[in-house]
């Protein structure tokens, strides 16, 4: 039986569904001329009811960009085949499973400010992404008024906090720090040093590195795939108390076009 993707069931959200065809419509409608391009060229400047519903359709499509990532992280760290040219660049498969953790570290972060622009768009505030920050999206009159967006939106943020002193970490320390990461390191290092120095091997350093490279990758596969289950579900609880805002802001700024 084939495993369900943890944020597949996001994707078929009512909500993100009537999202998503509406901003496709606009399109149509407004005839971008050159559709792969990532800035549009419209034939007109689109309404603010046009303005509105592709503002909404590109804040969701960054947010699943951002899921879609998460979702295939466990699978990049068990999938390594080194190449000429990354041994070369000294790219083994320590590093790359250090840049791949560093990698969903930062981007279990980034998430949350995806989820802010999206309430941005949602509640039509028009915030320059630049100010898109919690204490003036959650704190905005609007949004304020939404007890349930408020209180879905802070367990989601409590949620991605176990990730927040590592991603302090990263970002300000240089790396992701871990025991084990830094044995196997050793391992490499030790291992190259020997072989330029031209003297036999000291240990059993392919044996080593397999037991504990698989070690590290099963845990860490484990781990993330646990989480993004968490965080899949406290997202559709955040997109399910968003949807009644948009219908609601979207009717609004079509009647008001249509007086």
């Amino acid at each position: 039986m084939q495993q369900t993707l943890p944020f597949a069931e996001l994707q078929v959200l009512p909500f993100v569904n009537d999202v998503f065809r509406a901003a496709m419509r606009s399109q149509v409608e407004l005839r971008d001329s050159h559709p792969a391009r990532v800035k549009p060229h419209y034939d007109r400047d689109p309404d603010e009811h046009e303005f509105y519903l592709l503002g909404v359709g590109k804040a969701i499509a960054e947010l699943l960009t951002c899921c879609e990532h998460l979702q295939n992280i466990p699978l990049f760290l068990s999938n390594y085949h080194e190449t000429p040219s990354m041994k070369r660049a000294g790219i083994n498969r320590q590093r790359h499973i250090v840049f791949h953790i560093e990698s969903y570290i930062i981007r279990v972060q980034g998430l949350f400010d995806r989820v802010l622009k999206l309430i941005d768009a949602v509640f039509h505030l028009l915030n320059d992404p630049k100010n898109c920050r919690s204490h003036i999206i959650l704190k905005n009159v609007k949004v304020k008024h939404h007890a349930t967006v408020l209180s879905t939106v802070k367990k989601l943020k409590k949620l991605l906090e176990r990730y927040a002193e590592q991603r302090n970490e990263v970002i300000h320390a240089g790396s992701f720090q871990e025991d084990r990461l830094r044995i196997l390191e050793m391992y490499y290092i030790v291992e190259n040093s020997e072989r330029i120095e031209g003297k036999p091997p000291s240990f059993d350093y392919a044996g080593l590195k397999s037991e504990m490279t698989r070690e590290i990758v099963t845990d860490k596969k484990k781990e993330f795939t646990a989480f993004n289950v968490e965080l899949a579900a406290c997202l559709i609880e955040v997109f399910v108390v968003l949807a009644p805002c948009y219908t609601r802001e979207e009717h609004a700024l079509r009647l008001r076009l249509e007086k």
